[in-house]
């Protein structure tokens, strides 16, 4: 992905244009709160075994949400090693209640065998979810993520270049989202910050 800048401008703008930002309450969150907080509609996927994932199987724990896709030369695999890092850093009590996914932006070249390979190349094993366009695009838009496939116009073209907005969520328990962390600029000790804040709700 290039242009982050770009990127983390269209995020939130379409955040503030959808009125999802609260200015007027300081809730302690390290991301951006996102209020009131948005339920998320059950989707089906399919992670990197082939099985199929049900959204609302996620619910009752706290779930972080990132977009990135295996052939990414820019955000993608900071944003997988900095939410490795969150993984590892989770202490027994957070570890039972925090669930992590990633969901493909490329479903053309993400399929199950590719996010295997991915997940076992960076030595992972949370779910990384992947789909046909159909599928995936009202995730997209639900999440207010967008994707632009580049020079990808001849048939059977492997090598292009798919530009998103880079983008982390914070899920409650009712798998609204709460906070959103853009780019690569945060620390997993900031998702864990905000993490605390919503179980002790």
């Amino acid at each position: 992905m290039k242009a982050s800048s770009f990127s983390i401008f269209l995020i939130t703008f379409s955040i503030i244009s959808s009125g999802c930002l609260d200015e007027s309450q300081d809730s302690g969150f390290w991301g951006t709160e996102l209020s009131p907080p948005a339920p998320t509609p059950n989707f089906q996927l399919t992670n990197q075994h082939n099985e199929s994932i049900n959204f609302t199987s996620f619910e009752g724990n706290i779930l972080v949400v990132s977009f990135i896709f295996t052939h990414c030369s820019d955000t993608c695999l900071p944003t997988t090693h900095l939410l490795k890092n969150l993984s590892t850093s989770l202490g027994p009590d957070l570890e039972a209640n925090v669930s992590i996914i990633s969901i493909s932006v490329d479903p053309f070249r993400d399929t199950p065998s590719a996010l295997t390979n991915f997940t076992s190349q960076n030595n992972i094993t949370w779910p990384h979810l992947t789909g046909n366009w159909t599928s995936l695009k009202p995730v997209w838009d639900d999440f207010g993520i967008w994707v632009v496939p580049q020079n990808s116009d001849s048939n059977n073209n492997t090598n292009y270049n798919v530009l998103h907005n880079p983008a982390v969520f914070i899920l409650d328990k009712d798998l609204r989202k709460r906070s959103l962390f853009t780019g690569i600029d945060w620390s997993p000790t900031y998702l864990v910050h905000d993490i605390e804040i919503i179980l002790q709700e």
